[in-house]
Parts: C-alpha cells; sequence; structure tokens
C-alpha cells in the first residue's frame, strides 16, 4: 500500500482501519529500503589541499548515519510490527540511560527498534 493510498483511507475518518500484514510490510519496506541504499552509499567527501600535519583534507562533508548498520527507531507499536512481520522481538532489558530497555528485531539487515522507560507485555 502506498502512503498516498493509505492517506486516502485515513482521511476519509473511517470508524475502522483494517490493514493486512503484507500492507504493513509494503510500509515497512518503503522506509528500510532507502534506509539500506543510503547506508550501502555513504561515505566522507573529503578535497582540497591536504594537511600532512594533521592527515586531513581542508573540506570535508561527513554523513551523519550513525551506524554502519542501518536503523529505524519505531516510537511506538514494535510488537505490533514485528508480529506482522513474522520476526521475533529481542529486547535488551538494561542499556543504562534515560530508557532503558530496548526492544527490536532484524529486517533486511537493518536493526529496527523501540526504546522505553520499562518494559511491557510484548504481543509477540
Amino acid at each position: 500500500m502506498t502512503k498516498e493510498n493509505y492517506m486516502t483511507i485515513y482521511d476519509k475518518d473511517p470508524d475502522e482501519i483494517q490493514l493486512t500484514n503484507e500492507d504493513v510490510r509494503e510500509w515497512l519496506d518503503a522506509i528500510v529500503d532507502p534506509l539500506i541504499t543510503a547506508s550501502k552509499n555513504k561515505y566522507n567527501l573529503c578535497y582540497g589541499v591536504l594537511n600532512l600535519d594533521r592527515g586531513e583534507y581542508e573540506n570535508q562533508i561527513r554523513p551523519c548515519l550513525s551506524h554502519e548498520k542501518p536503523e529505524l527507531h519505531i516510537f511506538e507499536g514494535i510488537d505490533k510490527l514485528a508480529k506482522a512481520i513474522g520476526r521475533n522481538l529481542n529486547i535488551n532489558p538494561d542499556r543504562g540511560t534515560e530508557y532503558p530497555v530496548e526492544y527490536w528485531f532484524d529486517y533486511k539487515g537493518c536493526k529496527v527498534f523501540q526504546l522505553e522507560k520499562e518494559g511491557y507485555e510484548v504481543d509477540v
């Protein structure tokens, strides 16, 4: 389902929206596939005169894609997403941060994750 198709349904304010697992997978693919492409194609762009003392060129453009492996941060509903696409949900229970609980799964080599202040019962 394309964004345009979904918005046509959503904008009508129906009492209920039914989605298939395939609809959910298509939505995830539309987000993850470009992240994977960006991750595969990222590199620093350095040019100009080389400063031999610092070992750097005078001009640098560096993309900020946080990790080598692409990641997608889900705000809410990762358990429903994992269930719809048939993935097991993993948990890292204590990351020592403000949001210490991390739920995650791998999809096409992309880490899909959600952070929480405390654990909760997941429907997977």
